[in-house]
């Protein structure tokens, strides 16, 4: 697995492991998650009617509200296939695919009160 140095005009990084690359791209910066009563009533009865009532964990990213409890946990391999490089290697706890080849990440702090999150999608070296 090898990683592209990420620079202040292409935020990209690559993971390359034979010919599977996932780009990533992130701000890499720590977030605090949004409590239940800073997200908007018409997306908290909406989209999480089946979230508890006073859940902390909800992530605004790109316009779109997400809630922790929709990410897989990562445990190796990446979102094309078992030939895919190791997500967990690159650091990151949880994937929400978006589609077959894209999607969202999570790392979450050791405390469980921030997060990093970035955006997926696999191609071909």
């Amino acid at each position: 697995m090898t990683w592209q140095a990420v620079f202040r005009d292409n935020p990209t990084r690559k993971i390359q492991s034979g010919d599977s690359v996932i780009n990533i791209r992130t701000d890499d910066k720590w977030k605090d998650f949004v409590y239940a009563y800073d997200v908007p009533d018409r997306v908290r009865l909406n989209e999480f009617d089946w979230v508890e009532p006073d859940s902390s964990h909800y992530i605004k990213y790109k316009n779109s509200w997400y809630h922790l409890s929709e990410f897989i946990r990562t445990a190796g391999g990446g979102a094309a296939g078992s030939g895919s490089p190791s997500l967990v290697e690159a650091g990151w706890d949880g994937i929400k695919n978006e589609s077959y080849s894209s999607g969202v990440l999570i790392k979450v702090s050791s405390d469980g009160e921030k997060y990093k999150i970035g955006y997926y999608w696999a191609t071909r070296a």
